[in-house]
Order: C-alpha cells, then structure tokens, then sequence
C-alpha cells in the first residue's frame, strides 16, 4: 500500500494536533481552554498586556527561545539562552538543578527585566520557572511543558507561570 502525503509537516501537525487555528471569543474562554488542557491552576497562566507582549515577543525572538523562558528567583536570573536544545526538557530540568544549587553564573535582575517580570506574579520565595505557550503546540505541550513540571513539582523551593504568546488569536472584549 502506497500512502502519499503532500508534506511531513502536515502529517505531523494532525498526528501531534500542532499548528491549527483557533480563534477565543475572549480571555475567559481562553483561560478556561488552557487550564483544562493543561490541568494547572488558574493563577499560573500569565496573558500580558499588549505593551508587555510585544516587549516579551522580542525578547524570544532575540534569545531564539522555544518553550522556556528564564528562571527566577527574588534576586536573580538565568535564561533559557543558555540551553543548547532552547525546546530540550531534560536540558531546563538541568538548569533548574544548576540553579536551585547556585552552580550557574546568573544575572541580577535589573529595573528593564523588573518591569516585565512584575507581571508574571512570581512567589518570591520560590525559584519561578518561566514557560512560553501556545495551543498552536497541540500535544508537544504534553512532553515539554507538562512533563517538566511533573518532574519539578515535588522540589519544595519550584513554581512555574506559562507567559500565553496567543494574544493574537484572543478577542479582547
């Protein structure tokens, strides 16, 4: 049997349900959407302002992050730049560990990244993974996003936020 497909990529998107095209009615819908594919608390989804996510957008771009942003805790960072694979799990559970041990150079937070960061609402008593997210992912979420946090979910110093990078597909009302 000869099965033909008109490009890899097609067939992977509906295998893995990546790159479809949704639009919210609004960003209660989408929240509701998010945390029910997700399973996480309401309060760890973080949908920025428009001002905040173009500023947050070019900062992904410049750093070519994927799925992980940076890791936080009240006086430092580190960036997920420093990842070899930006999407690789194991590689940010890593540098989670390098981090919580203070075995990584890190950088002092300072009042440009202060004024973004104010609005991930980061415990700070805790070391705060950041995640970036869009439903356009489908099942990919699964292994990179779900899967960290079940694996760091059970360190008492982690917490996470998931930073939506689909405000374009969210009509604001």
């Amino acid at each position: 049997m000869l099965l033909s497909f008109s490009s890899c990529s097609n067939f992977i998107s509906r295998i893995e349900g990546a790159n479809q095209n949704k639009k919210f009615k609004n960003v209660e819908i989408y929240f509701d959407y998010v945390i029910n594919s997700l399973h996480i608390p309401k309060e760890k989804l973080i949908i920025l302002n428009d001002f905040s996510f173009q500023e947050f957008q070019k900062e992904i771009i410049e750093n070519k992050l994927a799925m992980y942003y940076a890791i936080f805790d009240k006086e430092s960072y580190v960036s997920c730049n420093k990842l070899e694979d930006k999407s690789c799990s194991g590689q940010v559970i890593n540098l989670y560990h390098q981090f919580n041990k203070k075995i990584i150079d890190t950088m002092k937070i300072d009042n440009d990244k202060l004024t973004l960061i104010s609005k991930f609402n980061l415990d700070s008593s805790k070391k705060t993974l950041i995640f970036i997210y869009s439903y356009k992912l489908g099942k990919l979420v699964n292994s990179k996003i779900v899967s960290v946090i079940n694996e760091l979910i059970h360190e008492k110093d982690f917490d996470y936020r998931i930073i939506s990078i689909d405000n374009y597909d969210i009509f604001k009302n």
